[in-house]
């Protein structure tokens, strides 16, 4: 059986590969480690490390998700210097954002789509906040 140390060396190694790890290449791996292991003890030691690499990957892509949501926080100035009113990930636009915001002038409240930069397009203009606000719900 292989080792947390081995199980470890081999993730540390996939993860320099920078891109998805394959299950051919995680059973070449094990293999290369230890070549008497019995079949279930090669698939537990495959499935190991595929599991340890998977948790890595989620845990790395739900900080990126929180660090790009504390972009869109309430008060935050967009790069076109309105004010963010509100603002939710888009189920439409992964990876995008519905936003909220006031820009002032005529037609004061808009709501945008929005990128983790806060680069914003397709805005729709309202005079009143009660009509962004329905916007808004519907946008998202």
């Amino acid at each position: 059986m292989l080792s947390c140390n081995d199980i470890n060396t081999i993730v540390a190694e996939m993860r320099t590969l920078n891109r998805p790890l394959t299950v051919a290449e995680a059973h070449h791996q094990v293999q290369s480690r230890h070549s008497l292991l019995t079949v279930k003890a090669h698939k537990d030691a495959v499935l190991r490390v595929l599991g340890l690499i998977a948790a890595q990957e989620f845990a790395a892509a739900r900080e990126k998700r929180q660090h790009i949501f504390s972009t869109m926080k309430v008060g935050t100035t967009l790069r076109n210097g309105a004010s963010i009113i509100e603002a939710k990930p888009s189920t439409k636009h992964p990876g995008n954002f519905i936003v909220l915001a006031n820009c002032g002038g005529h037609h004061p409240y808009v709501t945008w789509l929005a990128d983790a930069n806060r680069e914003c397009v397709w805005g729709h203009y309202y005079e009143t906040l009660a009509e962004a606000l329905d916007d808004y719900e519907v946008r998202s």
